[in-house]
């Protein structure tokens, strides 16, 4: 492992616990066991080391989507089943300290909003191609849809209501069943 990718590791190892704006330079530098010299030779402080775990975490997250996106072998209920949980499997990795730090600074703020404004216009592709394939009604409006799927993913860590189902596969599975069929059977395969 390189230099650089020791700090980033270890960063964001400490990072995604405790969030970044109470972790000093000197103290990513300690745990990592490199100098602050050599941290400066490769970011130009913490905001750009932070910027580079994010994006790198969104790119990742952006290739698999993609990928399952492209999954021929999976139709629209399917797809978009594994896009819920794989959503909520990554925002698992992020403690609340994190995300809270990332909202409260300006600048990498702004950054991850564009990053969840390319995600939005994949979902949005995803469901316009849906439509156009008639896997979903084509008089509903797209923003409405995705309006409704971030509401029920707001539920994902709803304690009282995973109790009904025996792990989060299961109620990811059986929401996307009620959000695409209703309460009718789905289709025969």
């Amino acid at each position: 492992m390189t230099k650089k990718e020791q700090i980033i590791q270890t960063a964001e190892d400490l990072f995604f616990h405790f969030g970044f704006r109470r972790l000093t330079i000197q103290e990513i530098c300690e745990k990592a066991q490199v100098s602050r010299k050599t941290f400066y030779t490769y970011f130009k402080g913490k905001d750009d080391l932070v910027r580079e775990i994010v994006e790198a975490f969104m790119e990742k997250a952006f290739d698999a989507f993609e990928m399952l996106l492209n999954d021929n072998t999976l139709n629209f209920a399917e797809k978009l089943e594994k896009s819920i949980l794989m959503k909520h499997e990554m925002g698992k990795k992020w403690s609340f300290a994190f995300f809270s730090d990332l909202l409260s600074d300006e600048k990498i703020s702004a950054y991850y909003h564009s990053l969840i404004g390319r995600s939005a216009a994949m979902l949005h592709d995803m469901l316009e191609s849906a439509q156009k394939n008639k896997e979903i009604d084509p008089n509903l409006n797209i923003n409405y849809i995705i309006w409704m799927l971030e509401k029920q993913s707001e539920h994902l860590n709803d304690k009282e209501l995973l109790r009904f189902f025996t792990d989060i596969e299961d109620m990811i599975q059986q929401m996307t069943q009620v959000f695409v069929y209703g309460i009718s059977a789905p289709p025969k395969k």
